[in-house]
């Protein structure tokens, strides 16, 4: 009966264990059950068996849960956890989806100040903008002479 006891004491804390780390995020009562079932089951081996076989199990348990935890950071967190590839432009992939090319040398006005940052109206839309250097006041013309990804550099005209 005690030899069942402590087999029952050993899996459950290794699958408890094995529950924390493949299923429930953070550290939560998983854990601490399969560390304590753990705990019980080496400490049930010191009481009960010699002192070689009661270390001889305590050696395979923690074993176990080492080699546990090095396949799973090795191979396990790869399956699903994170993202196999990337996104990228050449698949088509864009951060805004407006292309700005199209307001380059165009005059707009200054809806907000922008110091340097701040927004602009071109053709009647607003898009936000930064300044090459100046503070420009809004109500000013300003003229667009650059632009980077969804951001448009302007200057006062």
């Amino acid at each position: 009966m005690n030899d069942v006891l402590l087999v029952v004491m050993l899996l459950g804390g290794v699958f408890l264990i094995a529950i924390e780390i493949l299923l429930v995020p953070g550290f939560t009562y998983f854990g601490v059950g399969g560390i304590i079932f753990l705990v019980i089951s080496i400490i049930f081996a010191f009481l009960n068996y010699s002192a070689p076989v009661a270390l001889g199990i305590m050696s395979i348990s923690v074993i176990i849960v080492i080699v546990f935890f090095i396949w799973f950071f090795k191979k396990g967190i790869n399956r699903g956890f994170s993202l196999k590839g990337s996104e990228n432009s050449k698949e088509g992939f864009l951060s805004y989806r407006e292309d700005y090319q199209q307001f380059i040398d165009e005059s707009g006005i200054a809806h907000t100040p922008l110091r340097p940052s701040g927004t602009v109206i071109i053709k009647g839309i607003k898009v936000s903008a930064i300044s090459q250097g100046d503070y420009i006041d809004s109500g000013e013309s300003i003229i667009v002479i650059k632009v980077e990804g969804n951001k448009l550099i302007v200057r006062k005209q």
